[in-house]
């Protein structure tokens, strides 16, 4: 397989890299050498003026404060590998060469125009998945590359070089444009074209096909067929030329412009329903032929490097506790309650304000509790917790705040999704040209609405620390005794069976407040990875789940199950990696690992080269 260092630093003015690398392949190291491996290329002095300025956005400020790994090994890299000075945070483009500064960083609303101040002929990104989705990060990134008032403003060309493990979550958007950016004319993604809408079309339908959930349909199968040929052709010994350039055609023109069969609404006969069976599984077939054909032509497109396998020798255990919980009757009772999702109502009752509260109610009722806003401590009656309480009645809070913030949500949404730029790419700043009436009609109304009333309650996230708002949550017990003692005894069982010390691993603050009455060393928002010389450290999975190394401990017991098998690759990835020295790493979950966490690692193996750590994993079943 090919490493950086092998890649052609050559490949043209504006190619970059697009990494999907295994954890503890290096990527950390390889993000620093970057900059300096072009100096050298180009025939500058890597640690001189001359060099091109390298912006490295790195996933924690831990970093930036030097009490991260990186920082603390920079000093020794620097020994060995010619590595400029960095200049820690946001900077002006004269002050150096060399930028590292952190994911929050690049999203706060004072660093509107870090791009433009940095100027960056080379922008890397470690950990890359975290700017997937539709975040303020990713549209300043893009803005850079893709905007006339980006790097083209200033006469630069700039890269992208992008790594993390998890590249590929589930969806095919999530990769689509760091393809598109890092490859640019070698890209294996149907984005050539002038017109932006035909791109995004053609997109959609590459996504019903590859998306981990996707359901294509027979425009979809006729859009990729010829991917599938390409790939079929190159495995009977067409070539890696001839078949590349079958392969890139096919990508042009790729829209399907058919007439879908009319059918007449009818009851189906048994042979219709067994007709529609192997209709179903040819289509799971191709599906699978389509990915893999995608990864085929991913993997020989020059500028992506990918691993092949996990390089730890240790064996993987994960065994999954599929008994019913110790609220399970309580849960059952609440579940009988509810519509199916999207869910209007929290198990008391009490009216959800996100979607995804609905998916974080099910996981923490395992355990007896879930958290809703305390309407009682600002003045409105709240719910009792009882599971005979009307549904239909009209649910507690402030209904005219409720409205307005709605209102002034969807307004926001929609003009950073169609209108952000440099000055309004983010909430904050969108919230400002809203005061100043710079946003039209609609949405300045939404915003004088909620403007009138956004300051009428403040609270503090208990997972994040900032500052909200929106009124208090609390935290509904269904017997808090019960909890401690359920917990107690798992606890108990876990640390009698472990041959080698092992970390808890726990999703909601509630459970570390337990775990600490415990006993036990938590490890939550702004702490640093555990010293080895804890024997069963309790640690948050949303601080320390991704991007540390935990390799000290061997055993595992996740309290609350990640839902989608990016997060089971990032959690798994702490311990079993390079340098475990145990024989086996073994995961205890309280639970079973969801459904769509396995049917997305299958689609993750499918569409490249690396073996998701799930299908890895040796599974035990009571």
């Amino acid at each position: 397989m090919r490493t950086l260092l092998e890649l052609d630093p050559s490949l043209g003015a504006v190619t970059g890299v697009y990494g999907q690398e295994g954890v503890g392949s290096g990527k950390t190291l390889s993000t620093f050498l970057l900059g300096p491996t072009l100096a050298i290329a180009r025939g500058v002095d890597p640690e001189g003026p001359s060099a091109p300025r390298t912006l490295l956005l790195v996933p924690s400020d831990t970093h930036m404060r030097g009490k991260g790994q990186t920082f603390q090994r920079l000093a020794e890299w620097q020994k060995h590998y010619r590595i400029p000075a960095a200049h820690a945070g946001v900077g002006d483009h004269s002050l150096g060469t060399f930028f590292v500064v952190s994911h929050g960083q690049a999203s706060i609303p004072q660093n509107t125009d870090l791009f433009h101040r940095i100027r960056p002929e080379l922008v890397v990104i470690d950990e890359a998945h975290a700017f997937a989705g539709d975040s303020v990060r990713r549209r300043r990134l893009v803005s850079w590359f893709a905007d006339e008032d980006g790097a083209a403003k200033y006469g630069i060309s700039p890269r992208l070089c992008v790594f993390s493990g998890t590249l590929w979550k589930k969806a095919f958007e999530d990769i689509s444009v760091f393809l598109e950016i890092c490859l640019r004319h070698n890209v294996p993604a149907p984005v050539m074209g002038s017109n932006p809408y035909e791109i995004q079309q053609r997109l959609m339908i590459w996504a019903s096909v590859l998306d981990a959930h996707g359901e294509p349909d027979w425009i979809a199968k006729r859009a990729l067929e010829p991917l599938c040929k390409w790939a079929t052709m190159y495995r009977t010994g067409l070539g890696a030329d001839a078949s590349r350039n079958v392969a890139q055609s096919a990508l042009k023109d790729s829209v399907a412009r058919y007439r879908p069969p009319g059918a007449a609404s009818r009851v189906r006969s048994p042979a219709a329903l067994r007709r529609a069976s192997r209709v179903e599984q040819t289509s799971r077939a191709f599906q699978r032929e389509a990915r893999q054909a995608f990864q085929l032509r991913l993997e020989l497109t020059p500028g992506v490097v990918l691993t092949r396998s996990v390089s730890c020798e240790a064996r993987l255990v994960v065994e999954e506790d599929t008994r019913p919980g110790p609220f399970a009757f309580e849960v059952a009772e609440f579940a009988s309650t509810w519509t199916l999702p999207p869910c209007e109502a929290a198990p008391n009752g009490e009216e959800l304000q996100e979607a995804k509260d609905y998916a974080r109610h099910v996981k923490t009722l395992r355990w007896g509790f879930f958290r809703v806003w305390d309407w009682a401590s600002v003045g409105f009656p709240g719910c009792p917790a009882d599971p005979d309480y009307d549904s239909q009645a009209i649910p507690p809070g402030d209904h005219e705040w409720l409205a307005a913030r709605r209102g002034w949500n969807a307004a926001e949404d929609e003009y950073i999704r169609n209108h952000g730029t440099v000055g309004s790419d983010s909430g904050a700043l969108a919230r400002k040209l809203a005061a100043e009436g710079e946003l039209g009609p609609s949405a300045t109304a939404a915003w004088q609405r909620w403007a009138a009333v956004k300051d009428k309650y403040w609270s503090v996230d208990p997972e994040s620390g900032a500052k909200l708002r929106q009124p208090p949550g609390r935290i509904v017990w269904l017997d808090k005794g019960r909890t401690r003692q359920a917990l107690r005894e798992t606890l108990d069982r876990f640390m009698a069976d472990a041959t080698a010390p092992g970390v808890i691993w726990y999703s909601s603050p509630a459970l570390g407040a337990i775990l600490a009455d415990l006993g036990f060393s938590v490890f939550g928002r702004g702490s640093d990875t555990p010293p080895s010389s804890t024997k069963f450290p309790a640690c948050s999975i949303n601080v320390h789940g991704t991007g540390k190394n935990m390799q000290a401990w061997s055993n595992a017991l996740v309290l609350e199950p990640p839902v989608s098998n990016y997060r089971w690759e990032q959690l798994i990835g702490r311990h079993h990696r390079p340098g475990q020295q145990a024989d086996e790493v073994r995961f205890r979950i309280c639970g079973e690992i969801p459904g769509a966490a396995w049917q997305e690692a299958v689609t993750a193996l499918d569409m490249s080269s690396q073996r998701p750590r799930l299908l890895l994993a040796d599974r035990v079943r009571p």
